[in-house]
């Protein structure tokens, strides 16, 4: 582990780096748009579409990505304005990581409901 790591108690701990980076991979929309501009760029209007987010969260979103250097936004000098989103060779090392969260989504989805349904049934029963 590298010594910054360590130092500041391990990945789960308040302040650590690796937290910081877990923090953005669990955001509900970072998986979502990864996954949208794995087969490459789009403009924001195509990647709106293709996620089905808000301008807002979405704007937010990529930001943040931008930010942490995990997609590249490249603005075009026409008119009007053409604005691109790619994954950098960065963000294009989470696509195994998110096709491994989507497959087990997908395997396990069935078993989610069941368990919810059966909480519920529990909880019901549980009310006077």
């Amino acid at each position: 582990m590298p010594p910054e790591l360590e130092a500041a108690g391990g990945p789960y701990e308040p302040g650590s780096p690796a937290r910081d980076v877990l923090e953005l991979l669990v955001n509900r929309w970072t998986i979502l748009i990864v996954n949208t501009l794995q087969p490459g760029p789009l403009r924001f209007s195509e990647l709106r579409a293709a996620s089905g987010l808000g301008a807002q969260v979405l704007t937010r979103t990529l930001r943040s990505l931008e930010e942490n250097g995990l997609v590249s936004r490249e603005v075009f000098a026409e008119v009007p304005p053409r604005v691109e989103y790619q994954l950098t060779d960065l963000g294009s090392t989470l696509c195994p990581v998110v096709h491994t969260i989507r497959d087990w989504a997908e395997r396990h989805a069935n078993d989610l409901a069941v368990a919810r349904d059966r909480f519920r049934r529990k909880a019901n029963k549980a009310r006077p």
